[in-house]
């Protein structure tokens, strides 16, 4: 894709469905970690964010992977570079890691969305803050954001340079109902009983949901489970069915 004049890449294992005439893609953000995006797309049972391809059996699946990570690794055969290369530099020249990843898969999700007719962004944790700042430039037709937002950040944000940094992305997060609210994207945040933190608080108090849920294109749901993507609710919630 071509940004500022310049000409980028940005890359995703592909999961091809074989019959049927495919009319929806679905591009998975992998949350923190080493090598997510292989564990997610192989469906390793070890993974957190496992069984999550499973919720789209008849769907084109995309599963992004971010800049020096598993195929996308900038390495000398069996030595990848540590991300204390990368986080410092980009945020010492003015510029950010998160930035130029949740850039690319923007530029992806536009891709998709001259292929297919409708098109699925999600993301679990970081994943999910990746999806949700993806989906407000590329407008999909569903966004889902698993544990992945919450308004508590904007008084205290419990992070690591391993998480989403962007300079000033806190203005644009701590007011986020009035630009979904401006979006046709049909939106799921969910948040899990079993959580630790922050969205421990926003599964037991609802601070989140209760003022994203006033909007019309979004909904919200409270699971039993802890850090994961609720599978069951995620189809119920592309089929049209009530989540909640």
């Amino acid at each position: 894709f071509e940004l500022g004049g310049r000409e980028y890449d940005a890359y995703a294992y592909f999961s091809e469905k074989e019959a049927g005439d495919r009319k929806r893609a679905v591009l998975i953000i992998p949350g923190s970690g080493i090598n997510q995006s292989s564990g997610l797309f192989l469906s390793d049972s070890r993974n957190y964010h496992y069984d999550i391809m499973n919720a789209f059996p008849n769907d084109d699946v995309y599963v992004f992977i971010k800049p020096n990570v598993d195929a996308y690794a900038f390495h000398r055969g069996t030595v990848k570079l540590d991300d204390a290369f990368i986080v410092n530099w980009h945020l010492n020249r003015g510029a950010s890691y998160s930035a130029a990843y949740i850039t690319q898969s923007i530029a992806f999700s536009k891709f998709l969305k001259t292929c297919y007719t409708e098109v699925v962004v999600a993301g679990l944790s970081q994943g999910g803050g990746a999806a949700l700042l993806n989906a407000l430039q590329s407008e999909p037709d569903y966004a889902i954001i698993a544990s992945g937002f919450s308004i508590i950040n904007e008084n205290a944000e419990w992070s690591g340079f391993n998480q989403i940094v962007i300079p000033d992305v806190g203005s644009t997060l701590d007011s986020i109902a009035d630009p979904i609210s401006k979006l046709k994207t049909r939106f799921l945040f969910t948040w899990g009983i079993q959580e630790i933190g922050t969205y421990h608080i926003e599964a037991m108090e609802r601070l989140s949901a209760k003022t994203l849920e006033t909007l019309y294109n979004v909904t919200t749901l409270i699971h039993g489970g802890g850090h994961v993507f609720p599978v069951e609710s995620i189809v119920e919630f592309l089929n049209g069915e009530d989540t909640r």
